[in-house]
């Protein structure tokens, strides 16, 4: 089966890079997890990717955050957001993504 790189890069004893099973379970939900976590404009080569940014907002900006995931993985079809709006003491924002069973936590701006 295809592979793709897990992330953080992780060096396995032998010296090979860590992977994941394209496709699987983990590799859906670390794709989420790097959408989550990336605010549009952070790629300069890629500037639409990521989420539009949640500080300063009151809640979430519910819409964008669905948008951005259908548009950057589509594979994550079945998914509920929950979140926080942004903490004006640490000015992130917080927010979780469920995948059926799996739950994915993301702190942005921190």
């Amino acid at each position: 089966m295809p592979s793709t790189l897990k992330m953080p890069l992780t060096v396995r004893p032998d010296g090979s890079l860590a992977t994941l099973v394209q496709d699987s379970t983990d590799d859906i939900t670390q794709a989420v997890a790097i959408v989550l976590a990336t605010t549009q404009g952070e790629r300069a080569a890629l500037p639409a990717f990521g989420i539009p940014s949640q500080i300063g907002r009151v809640g979430l900006d519910e819409v964008g955050i669905t948008d951005a995931l259908n548009i950057w993985e589509p594979r994550a079809t079945d998914f509920t957001l929950d979140g926080d709006s942004a903490n004006a003491a640490t000015n992130a924002a917080t927010m979780s993504v469920r995948l059926g069973t799996t739950t994915i936590t993301v702190t942005t701006g921190a």
